[in-house]
């Protein structure tokens, strides 16, 4: 519930988008290759990460996973990691990735303008780029 009291502000700030496509099955030494990922960027600093599970989807290798196919074997579901911060830091993290995986990945990296938001109370944070 909303307090009078309270108002969300937005910060906007740069960042931009690593995305890597895997499949569930896929494997970096002892642990999923997704996981792996995740945290070789929590250690490296990124600053966020998810892991999507894809529907359906197929890549230069000629493998592919289909909703059919990915209920009888979830190995084969794509997934898709992407990875979160300035650019100069995912650009930095990629000597990183290519150690965990020998085959190599498809990844995009994009530059967005990212939009944060948080509720503030009367004594909450100073001024912020956009307030409603």
């Amino acid at each position: 519930m909303r307090n009078e009291n309270t108002r969300t502000s937005w910060t906007e700030s740069g960042v931009a988008l690593l995305r890597i496509f895997v499949m569930a099955g896929d494997r970096a030494a002892d642990k999923p290759l997704s996981d792996a990922i995740v945290l070789a960027a929590r250690e490296a600093g990124i600053l966020g990460a998810t892991v999507l599970p894809g529907i359906a989807g197929y890549g230069r290798s000629g493998r592919h996973g289909n909703l059919e196919v990915s209920i009888h074997d979830p190995l084969s579901q794509p997934m898709v990691v992407e990875l979160a911060d300035a650019e100069s830091p995912l650009r930095d993290f990629l000597p990183i990735l290519a150690t965990l995986d020998q085959y190599g990945r498809l990844a995009t990296l994009e530059r967005l303008g990212a939009l944060s938001y948080h509720a503030q109370g009367e004594n909450g944070p100073g001024d912020s780029a956009v307030s409603t």
